[in-house]
């Protein structure tokens, strides 16, 4: 009967069973349940009508590839769900560590098996770039993406469950984080009032805010009056060069108080930024069309990954601190 399902044996000691689920584009589409008995067969096809007359959907096996649907989901999260940096980070996970492993296989038999041979084999992958093993923590990132794509996967009804949930991974270190003691955070003080960049370093130190908030300051987000600083930004390093854009989260924005002595050290940032232009005859709001705190000798926003790190590590070691 239409919609109930047929069961019949196809050799001794393999049983199939089918359900009718209608047509799609003028095409019939079944479902094919096997099984060693015919009463085996008998429950999952129960199973699978009490499901269907309840309205959850039965997933049909497709000759989609992982690659197919991993290109897909990276097309439909490109529109505007999430940021651009994190589409570029997951589009070089993707094209990078899951497709030349996993991308001919087809969705629907990606097995719980296969993905954890996966992540112990990039537990012990050598990475050319950094010049060792490829850290924990980019496995994770490896797991974690395959893991959200996936999970789309399955609310769009293309997989039954995914296969990359109850994977392992290696266990992160814990990694201790150094602290500058009370003495050494009055010797950074010392040192960076007499530094070009002391007031960027000394805000970060008294502040406590995040790397790409602090370099996304504005001047608009300073209020001298209250004394408080408001993050509203972040800045971070995407294809191309650096974005500055809202926080992620409402959370994210928030004010802050400002100690005496960083708005100390900022009104004399202010006064030394606006000089330095002034004495090469260029308006500032022309070069630091971001009104950003802290910029480079070009009036452009600063690169953390890079520039902000060389120039601190050497702040601290002439400085006799431990970098």
């Amino acid at each position: 009967v239409k919609g109930e399902g047929s069961i019949f044996e196809q050799r001794p000691g393999l049983w199939r069973g089918v359900l009718e689920l209608g047509t799609v584009n003028g095409k019939r589409v079944r479902k094919t349940y096997l099984g060693k008995t015919r009463k085996e067969v008998a429950q999952q096809l129960a199973a699978a009508v009490t499901d269907k007359s309840r309205g959850k959907a039965v997933v049909v096996a497709s000759s989609q590839t992982v690659e197919d649907y991993l290109e897909s989901w990276l097309e439909s999260i490109g529109k505007g769900k999430v940021r651009e940096g994190t589409l570029q980070r997951y589009e070089e996970i993707v094209r990078k560590h899951l497709v030349p492993e996993l991308g001919t296989i087809r969705l629907d038999r990606l097995t719980p098996a296969r993905v954890q041979a996966l992540m112990d084999a990039k537990s012990s992958e050598w990475d050319p770039h950094r010049k060792k093993v490829l850290a924990p923590r980019t496995v994770g990132r490896i797991r974690d993406v395959l893991r959200n794509a996936l999970n789309q996967a399955v609310d769009l009804d293309l997989i039954p469950k995914n296969p990359a949930v109850r994977v392992r991974i290696p266990r992160v270190p814990f990694a201790e984080t150094q602290v500058l003691t009370p003495a050494q955070a009055m010797q950074l003080v010392a040192e960076a009032r007499t530094d070009p960049r002391g007031a960027l370093y000394i805000t970060a130190l008294m502040v406590g805010l995040r790397q790409g908030e602090l370099l996304a300051l504005t001047w608009k987000d300073v209020d001298f009056e209250n004394r408080t600083l408001h993050v509203r930004q972040s800045i971070r390093r995407v294809k191309g060069g650096l974005e500055v854009s809202e926080t992620k989260t409402s959370r994210s924005r928030r004010t802050v108080r400002m100690p005496e002595l960083v708005a100390e050290v900022l009104l004399e940032h202010r006064e030394a930024q606006l000089k330095e232009f002034e004495v090469g005859g260029m308006k500032l709001e022309d070069i630091n069309e971001l009104n950003l705190v802290f910029t480079n000798s070009l009036g452009r926003p600063i690169d953390a990954s890079s520039a902000l790190q060389k120039w601190f590590k050497d702040f601290l070691v002439a400085a006799g601190l431990p970098p």
